[in-house]
């Protein structure tokens, strides 16, 4: 019994009125339905439930593609239409509200529908099962209108009508079934995806369905909730940052990021697929594998080989992002192997001005990200990969003049000459001498400058090799020519002298800017080693 008015309000707001149907597929009749449950309902919730049920005569359209057409076709009704997978019966939906705490439930249908689930659902009333539990206070049904498959008019227009037109390729009749406000172009989706479901072939010719203009494309497609969905990743354009939508509302979206919330406007967010990893991908930036990379954040990155054996990590990739102000490369860090270069890349990227306005964490991943169709660095693709080179296969690259061949060597996935130095002439004049005296070292020389080289090379080989002296040009070094091998003479023949000269000067760019970093370094450290004496001898 209701002893007030307030009581009676709170009762009001704890009922909800929903309808259960196949709508496969849905037609303007659903529509006539779906109005006359809204308006019973009031101003109580209503919520629109559709069948799982799935077969080529009788329900041919799949639960995902009834949901996405029924929002397109019913826009007012969109929010008001539920996904979840998990609602197979009628009892489901019950137990399903009665968690939501609603105490009192409405369920509208035809008349034959609405005595069968009258039966049904007041028998489990109160009693557990699979489905789970429910117990209302009240359990009513609304009649929302009888079908008259023989009539004309709106009342007639049922899914087996729909179903026949889309069997007997009709696309003309089966436009009658639809609302004017349903475009052309949706109208052949749905076509043909009955017609899929069916097991018949796709229609390709359609005549003109006449439609209504609709105000603006995007503002349509977010009124028929086919584009948007609560937790989807966007991106803000005017800012560059992903976040995830919190909120739908009228026309504008609200969007949270990095526990910061932001209003947004239709047209100012797109959509981010993450798993496509968003976006930059990697371009073969020289011959001897370096690659490029642009973000949409306007960071540029560069993964080149370190081939300067006077410089520390030879043999590593370094990691070079474009300066726009010097318009040059500037050297980052070091890393290996190459993927994990790329790697340290793609993090960086995500960043600008020290925030990050990107994610593309999903990229993370040795060699995901397209470098010239190779396999993934570490996966049984690349490693079959490898076994095609054949063990004992010969690889083109001779010793060096001061090494002899003796046999092959595995080196990485290639077998490679195996090189051993040549036992040296040694030279008449100081042959006697402690240790070896190749011939070679000493060529032209005088038996004095012969003596005093090897003394000198034995007193630097044992400075440290941070002390410049260790260095420092033996005697007969002066006005010795330096002979050019062969792997030099070669790259001057394929690039010219210029190409020398330019290489040359780029290593002498990044030497400096490693002197200087290196002198950065110990200024700091000379600073913070006088502070912290200047603290300790403070009274």
């Amino acid at each position: 019994m209701i002893n007030s008015f307030s009581q009676f309000l709170v009762e009001e707001e704890k009922t909800v009125y929903f309808t259960f149907g196949r709508l496969n597929p849905p037609t303007i009749g659903h529509e006539m339905l779906l109005n006359k449950l809204a308006r019973a309902a009031g101003k109580n919730p209503y919520k629109i439930y559709l069948s799982k049920s799935s077969d080529p005569k009788k329900n041919p359209l799949s639960y995902n593609d009834k949901i996405k057409f029924a929002r397109k076709m019913f826009p007012k009704h969109a929010r008001q239409i539920i996904k979840n997978n998990k609602m197979k019966t009628v009892m489901d939906i019950a137990s399903a509200l009665f968690a939501e705490g609603y105490i009192n439930i409405v369920m509208a249908g035809d008349g034959e529908r609405s005595r069968e689930f009258d039966i049904l659902l007041n028998k489990y009333n109160g009693v557990k099962g699979r489905h789970g539990f429910y117990n209302f206070k009240s359990i009513k049904f609304v009649n929302v209108g009888e079908r008259n498959d023989s009539s004309d008019d709106i009342d007639g227009v049922s899914a087996t009508k729909q179903r026949n037109s889309v069997k007997n390729n009709d696309f003309v009749a089966f436009t009658q079934g639809l609302p004017k406000s349903m475009s052309n172009s949706d109208a052949k989706q749905l076509f043909n995806a009955v017609r899929k479901g069916m097991g018949l072939k796709e229609a390709k010719e359609f005549k003109r369905h006449v439609q209504l203009e609709p105000v603006s494309d995007l503002r349509e497609a977010y009124v028929n909730n086919s584009i948007f969905e609560e937790g989807e990743s966007v991106v803000m354009t005017k800012t560059g940052i992903v976040g995830n939508i919190k909120h739908l509302g009228t026309n504008y979206l609200i969007i949270e990021s990095k526990d910061e919330t932001w209003r947004c406007w239709l047209t100012d967010v797109e959509k981010v697929d993450l798993n496509e990893a968003a976006g930059p991908r990697w371009k073969k930036a020289g011959p001897d594998g370096e690659v490029e990379i642009k973000f949409p954040t306007g960071r540029r990155f560069k993964v080149e080989k370190q081939y300067d054996s006077n410089i520390r990590h030879k043999g590593e990739w370094k990691v070079m992002e474009w300066d726009t102000r010097s318009k040059d490369w500037e050297w980052g860090d070091t890393y290996s192997p190459k993927a994990y270069a790329k790697e340290m890349a793609m993090k960086q990227g995500q960043y600008k001005n020290g925030k990050k306005v990107a994610d593309y964490s999903s990229t993370f991943k040795f060699e995901s990200v397209n470098e010239e169709n190779q396999p993934e660095w570490g996966t049984p693709e690349s490693t079959k990969k490898a076994k095609k080179i054949t063990p004992g296969e010969k690889y083109d690259e001779a010793c060096w003049d001061s090494h002899k061949q003796v046999g092959m060597k595995k080196k990485g996935n290639k077998m490679v000459p195996n090189c051993v130095p040549k036992e040296a002439a040694q030279d008449s004049d100081i042959k006697d001498r402690p240790g070896s005296q190749p011939a070679g070292y000493h060529k032209g020389l005088s038996k004095a400058q012969k003596v005093a080289r090897d003394r000198q090379f034995k007193k630097q080989a044992k400075m440290n090799d941070n002390d410049p002296s260790a260095y420092k040009p033996a005697p007969g070094d002066a006005k010795a020519k330096t002979k050019q091998s062969k792997h030099t003479l070669k790259f001057k023949q394929m690039y010219g002298e210029d190409a020398i000269k330019i290489a040359q000067a780029k290593i002498d760019r990044e030497k400096e800017t490693d002197k200087l970093k290196h002198d950065r370094i110990l200024d700091r450290a000379r600073i913070a080693k006088a502070k912290a004496k200047n603290r300790a001898t403070k009274p």
